[in-house]
């Protein structure tokens, strides 16, 4: 019987959009969609979540990818700002967090995040205070959906995989979850009462 909850954070317990935070400084769309291309969505910012670059290394990366000076400091403000503009609770998930507490069970976060994810977990994570283990993927210098960070988080979290229910926003990080035994939950907007209804019949 499942006794442990296993959140993903963006999309899952947070909302996540990249704009907002190039919007704060920048109204021209072409250069808002060229640093969203380049940075957030590149294979550049999976390896800030896995921790192998540092943020100086990313921004020079990214740079050297333009001639136009306009667009460094919506590269550097991507960089150095996004969790203040990028993440919003998820008020659908509260209750799936609250269910757990009353429950006894055990909440665990594992995000793939870079390390200034640390400033705004007490923002976005309701009753954070209160969960068991928090992993972030950068701290941990390896990312979903390597199957090797779903044995570390079993592993220091003393947890067995039967005993889990894993619910992240992405099929990939899912599998990968399922794959070890775990039980998945891919998340869509809205299926926080769904998987209350599905614990009611399954946590012990």
């Amino acid at each position: 019987m499942i006794d442990t909850l296993i959140f993903d954070m963006g999309n899952v317990l947070a909302h996540y959009t990249v704009e907002p935070v190039l919007e704060a400084i920048c109204d021209d769309p072409q250069k808002i969609q060229w640093v969203a291309d380049h940075l957030f969505h590149s294979h550049l910012w999976h390896r800030l979540d896995e921790g192998t670059i540092d943020e100086d290394e990313l921004y020079h990366a990214v740079a050297s990818q333009t001639n136009d000076p306009s667009l460094y400091p919506l590269i550097k403000q991507g960089i150095e700002q996004w969790p203040k503009y990028n993440l919003r609770i998820n008020s659908d998930m509260v209750p799936v967090v609250q269910y757990g507490l009353d429950h006894h069970m055990d909440l665990i976060l594992l995000s793939n995040a870079p390390l200034r994810m640390h400033e705004v977990l007490d923002q976005y994570i309701p009753y954070i205070q209160r969960f068991k283990d928090l992993y972030i993927s950068a701290d941990l210098k390896m990312a979903k959906p390597d199957l090797k960070i779903f044995e570390y988080v079993l592993d220091h979290s003393d947890k067995k995989a039967s005993q889990c229910l894993f619910i992240d926003d992405l099929k990939v990080n899912c599998d990968a979850a399922s794959s070890l035994g775990l039980t998945s939950w891919c998340y869509h907007s809205g299926d926080g009462s769904a998987i209350i209804q599905w614990l009611n019949q399954h946590h012990k």
